[in-house]
């Protein structure tokens, strides 16, 4: 039986829409979009008692014959840019302006250069400092200066700049021309002079805590800033050939080559030496890294792990036939975050800091995607909610937003808060303050 509906605005427009009580909420939600030319938020049940998962089917929402659902407007959207070591969050709006929040001094506040925020597409960051990617290739800094807040030395350099990169103290930019561009504490990777005569044809850039490795176009390999994390690659010179992609944690390096091999370099205490498990290390085609370990992808599925044990660097036994063909893999700084086939949360690592699930491990289920701060882990499931655990106050609960974490479509860390934005457009955050754990400043830019 076909069910007369109507979906009305606060705003007064409404639409008569009939549905098949097997459809969507989201399947409705889109056809009151497409009559109405205008793009809706989360739609409520009559009454507007509760909140309609985009999920659920209209029979089991409760959705009967001639009810009026409500419905409402979507806000501006807007994209979400942090990383688990930063301080701070930055909201890239539909026009290109920028909204950040979090320590002031570590890139929260961007009142100084606010007016130079205009046509941004990317925005990255160091531990305390924040660097915004315009279109037309220029590059504006703000936060801590000695951790690469001041791109001032360097500013005749930054043009038609391709992409940005960190370690927790300086920045690395690659130009169109492939050359590249560094600046921040010189200890932490902020001065390539020594191999920047060796940096052309540069198409990706890692950075561990304090050293970069860049990848060129013949897949070579060169290494500058700290030594002890991983800025000093002369061992392996020979080996790294034909290298595909990269990986770090915060003092080591791990390469996959063209055959499949990893390659690796560093503190060996931090998964700079992975010669327990070298035999196993083939056919490798992707890689993750916490702050002390790394999780191997092999092509058959298996995740080989090394490095520090108590951040994950140790994945034996039932725990590796539970995560073999994960879908996916997250790393906060201590631990890691598989998928399954099923869609199931499985983690691994220090138990306080994500490691452990057992707090939520009845929720983790219908996984979508698993997001990390540096101590926590926040599960974005297929219905919208989000699940999350670890340490407290580095966004491992979020019992004071879970009524407002509904059909979310992104998660965002930073080193100890999360920030969602949900279909709607609506910024929730919890955590750590001094990490964007309180977003108020904000919300009534951002419409919240």
């Amino acid at each position: 039986m076909c069910l007369h509906l109507s979906v009305a605005t606060l705003s007064g427009q409404s639409v008569s829409i009939d549905m098949e009580p097997e459809s969507s909420v989201e399947d409705l939600r889109k056809a009151a979009e497409s009559q109405l030319q205008a793009s809706l938020g989360i739609l409520v049940q009559p009454g507007g008692a509760e909140f309609l998962r985009g999920t659920s089917t209209l029979q089991d929402a409760g959705i009967q014959d001639g009810d009026v659902v409500g419905a409402f407007m979507a806000k501006p959207q807007f994209q979400l840019h942090s990383n688990r070591l930063a301080h701070a969050f930055c909201a890239i709006q539909m026009d290109g302006s920028v909204l950040a929040w979090g320590d002031e001094d570590s890139g929260g506040d961007s009142a100084d250069v606010q007016d130079q925020l205009v046509n941004v597409c990317d925005v990255k960051m160091t531990a305390r400092a924040c660097a915004a990617l315009r279109r037309d290739g220029s590059v504006v800094t703000w936060g801590c200066e000695d951790l690469g807040g001041d791109s001032s030395e360097v500013e005749k350099e930054l043009h038609n700049v391709q992409r940005i990169f960190s370690t927790a103290g300086a920045f690395a930019a690659i130009r169109a021309d492939g050359a590249v561009v560094t600046w921040g504490d010189e200890d932490w990777g902020g001065d390539c002079a020594e191999v920047q005569k060796d940096l052309t044809n540069v198409i990706d850039i890692c950075g561990s805590g304090a050293a970069f490795a860049a990848l060129t176009t013949d897949g070579s390999v060169i290494t500058w800033g700290s030594p002890c994390h991983g800025g000093d690659s002369q061992s392996v010179t020979e080996q790294l050939r034909n290298v595909q992609s990269l990986c770090a944690t915060s003092a080591a390096f791990a390469a996959i080559t063209g055959s499949g091999d990893v390659v690796v370099w560093g503190d060996p205490l931090f998964g700079g030496d992975s010669s327990k498990v070298s035999a196993e290390l083939v056919g490798v085609k992707s890689l993750k890294a916490t702050a002390g370990a790394f999780a191997a992808v092999r092509s058959d599925g298996t995740i080989i792990c090394w490095g520090l044990p108590e951040l994950g660097g140790s994945a034996t036994g039932d725990l590796a036939r539970r995560i073999q063909n994960s879908k996916a893999i997250t790393a906060s700084g201590s631990a890691f975050a598989a998928i399954t086939q099923e869609g199931e949360a499985v983690c691994w690592g220090d138990p306080e800091r994500g490691g452990d699930t057992h707090t939520v491990r009845e929720q983790l289920v219908n996984v979508l995607e698993v997001i990390a701060t540096e101590n926590a882990f926040a599960a974005l499931k297929e219905d919208g909610s989000v699940v999350s655990w670890g340490q407290s106050d580095a966004g491992g609960d979020s019992r004071d937003v879970q009524d407002r974490l509904l059909m979310v479509k992104q998660i965002v860390g930073s080193g100890g808060a999360f920030a969602a934005l949900t279909t709607s457009g609506q910024l929730v955050t919890w955590g750590h303050e001094s990490f964007g754990g309180d977003s108020a400043q904000v919300q009534a830019q951002l419409g919240g």
